[in-house]
Formats: structure tokens, C-alpha cells, sequence
């Protein structure tokens, strides 16, 4: 999910950045014309490649929620079991993966 969520946003974010550099191109070469720093001149393009990167992941949370729970402990509250098992859950998991 993460790596997916990553690619997802690098994409847009990419994309976002081609794009205005190239809409703005003019502007980005007055702004070095006048002695602006590269950093300086793109500055709004990459805000505006950033945000729109940014946006569907914040959509996402507001559709989910900000947490998200671990596949066994959802598996078990679907399954109807008490969410305070959790601990248990958890405990027994670790340890055998540390027995390996």
C-alpha cells in the first residue's frame, strides 16, 4: 500500500512539474534574467506539482480515516472478535516471527 500510494503521488507530481515547466518556461527564464536563483524561479511550479501530488493521498485519508489497521487485527474485528485481543494478537505474532 505505501510503495503503491508513493508511485502514485511521484507520478502526479512528476507529471505536474513537466507540465508547468513547460507552460512557464518564459517565466522561469525572466526570473533567471533578473538574477533569481534556479530554487527561486521554479519555486511556484514545484509548490503547485507538489500540491496536486499531495491532494489524492489527503482525499484518501478523509475517505478511510487517518488510521489503518494492521491485516490481522482488521481480519479479527470483521470476524467479530474483541478489538482488545489485539495485544494478543500481536505478542504471538512478534514472537514467532523472532523464534525464526
Amino acid at each position: 500500500m505505501l510503495i503503491g500510494a508513493a508511485m502514485t503521488g511521484l507520478g502526479v507530481a512528476v507529471k505536474g512539474l513537466v507540465d508547468g515547466m513547460t507552460q512557464r518556461t518564459a517565466e522561469i527564464e525572466d526570473a533567471l534574467a533578473l538574477g533569481a536563483t534556479p530554487a527561486l524561479a521554479c519555486r511556484p511550479v514545484v509548490a503547485s506539482a507538489f500540491e496536486s501530488a499531495i491532494l489524492p493521498t489527503i482525499s484518501s485519508m478523509l475517505g478511510t480515516g487517518i488510521v489503518i489497521l494492521p491485516g490481522m487485527m482488521s481480519g479479527r474485528i470483521l470476524a467479530g472478535q474483541n478489538p482488545c485481543t489485539r495485544s494478543s494478537t500481536r505478542s504471538s505474532s512478534s514472537s514467532a516471527s523472532w523464534a525464526r
